[in-house]
């Protein structure tokens, strides 16, 4: 092949490497597409700057058209983070745990009532600080959470549980049939705040419907009739 058929092709295979980005970036309306107008004419028609050898330019430009998808991805498509919104604390009465081995708890409270989010959003994730209290004989120290976006529409599986002289009026659902609604767990401390964060499928569904019933299965230690758990503090952020 002579110099000028090598020449030829490298500029070519540049533009066309330019050409896909440009494309790409308008797709995803990413902020790489500074990087891109920063090469300048000359390097996008595939012409060396003076003083680098051919060969070194043509690496570099290669690395140039992966770093401009690579800020894309991270900046243009499905990875943007949102500025994070306040959700309203929230403070569940817990029932006396002992007899609810390998069941998942849900309280009738809306914990993510009116904090509505566009569906274009996803991957949202709330974060807070979690607070065990105690009258005493409570030892709880770990609790998975769910969320579902109504107890209306429920599987076989649960079922609706009165108040008693125990535990306040729930649904309880067995924990195999509930992983679809999993979106974190809570390490406690009895009297003091640790910080959670939750997220999950099953958290996107709730938060663009403007609902969430938080359920709660007891992974170690015990809860006692009179503990409460307060979520407080909680921000929700997405992605967009």
């Amino acid at each position: 092949m002579t110099q000028q058929n090598r020449q030829r092709g490298e500029a070519t295979g540049t533009s066309r490497g330019t050409g896909r980005v440009a494309a790409f970036l308008q797709t995803c309306r990413g902020a790489g597409a500074g990087a891109l107008r920063a090469t300048g004419p000359a390097q996008e028609q595939g012409a060396a700057p003076r003083g680098v050898p051919r060969a070194e330019f043509k690496t570099r430009g290669s690395l140039t058209v992966s770093a401009v998808l690579g800020a894309a991805v991270l900046s243009g498509c499905g990875l943007i983070p949102t500025p994070s919104v306040d959700v309203k604390d929230t403070r569940l009465s817990l029932p006396s745990s002992g007899a609810l081995n390998g069941k998942v708890v849900y309280l009738e409270q809306d914990a993510l009532a009116g904090n509505t989010v566009p569906a274009v959003l996803q991957q949202i994730t709330v974060t807070g600080s979690a607070t065990y209290r105690t009258p005493g004989l409570g030892t709880l120290s770990s609790v998975n959470m769910y969320v579902r976006p109504n107890l209306t529409l429920l599987p076989a599986s649960c079922s609706a549980s009165p108040a008693t002289a125990t535990a306040p009026r729930m649904v309880v659902c067995d924990a195999a049939g509930e992983q679809a609604q999993f979106v974190g767990t809570l390490s406690l401390k009895a009297g003091q705040a640790t910080p959670f964060s939750l997220g999950g499928p099953a958290l996107d569904s709730a938060a663009k419907g403007g609902h969430g019933y938080f359920g709660m299965a007891f992974t170690a230690g015990q809860s006692v009739f009179g503990d409460t758990l307060s979520l407080s503090g909680m921000k929700a952020s997405a992605r967009l």
